[in-house]
C-alpha cells in the first residue's frame, strides 16, 4: 500500500457527528472525484477509498442503498449537496470552520495524494480550476499557503513544506 493509500484508509475512519460536516465532505468527494453519466456516480480514478467512502455517507445521510441508485436518487443527493456535478458547491463550506475541515478531508480522499515523507516532502491536490481555487482558498482559512501549477489539463495544488503538509494533515484528521 502506498503512503498516501495509507493515509486515505485513515480518513476513511473518521465520521463526522454533524449531519452539515458530512454534507461537506460528500460534496467533496462528488465534486472533485466522479462525474455523471446516463444518471449514475462514475468514480474517474481507481481509488477504492473514494468509492466506499462515497457509499459510507450516502447510507448515513440518505434512506437509499448507494448501489442502487437512480435518478430520483441521484438528483435527491446533489440537491441536498446544492451541486450541479460541474460546479463546486460553495455555499457548502463557506459556513463553519468544521465543514471546512470535512471538505478538505473528502478533496484529499478523491483527488489528493502524498509522497512517503521518508523519501520527499510533496503533498497534492489534482483538479480543474475552480476546484482548485476551492481547495486553495480553504487551505488559506487554515493560513496554510499552497501553490498552483497547470499540469497536462489538469490544476495541481501543492505544499512542498513539511510544516504545512502536517498542519493540512491536522487540519484534515490524518493524525496517525
Amino acid at each position: 500500500m502506498s503512503f498516501s493509500s495509507g493515509v486515505k484508509q485513515e480518513l476513511t475512519g473518521i465520521m463526522p457527528n454533524a449531519r452539515h460536516c458530512r454534507i461537506a465532505e460528500l460534496s467533496a468527494l462528488v465534486s472533485c472525484g466522479c462525474r455523471l453519466e446516463e444518471g449514475r456516480f462514475v468514480f474517474s480514478q481507481d481509488n477504492q477509498a473514494l468509492q466506499e467512502r462515497f457509499d459510507v455517507l450516502v447510507k448515513k445521510l440518505f434512506p437509499f442503498d448507494p448501489k442502487y441508485m437512480g435518478q430520483k436518487e441521484t438528483d435527491q443527493l446533489l440537491e441536498t449537496i446544492k451541486a450541479d456535478i460541474r460546479l463546486l458547491p460553495e455555499a457548502i463550506v463557506r459556513r463553519q470552520p468544521c465543514c471546512k475541515r470535512a471538505f478538505l478531508r473528502g478533496a484529499f480522499i478523491a483527488c489528493g495524494s502524498m509522497t512517503d515523507p521518508e523519501k520527499d516532502y510533496h503533498l497534492e491536490f489534482v483538479t480543474d480550476g475552480e476546484r482548485s481555487r476551492m481547495i486553495i482558498e480553504t487551505l488559506q482559512f487554515f493560513e496554510i499557503e499552497a501553490k498552483s501549477v497547470i499540469r497536462k489539463k489538469y490544476n495541481v495544488v501543492y505544499v512542498k513544506d513539511s510544516d504545512r503538509i502536517v498542519d493540512i494533515l491536522n487540519v484534515i484528521e490524518a493524525h496517525v
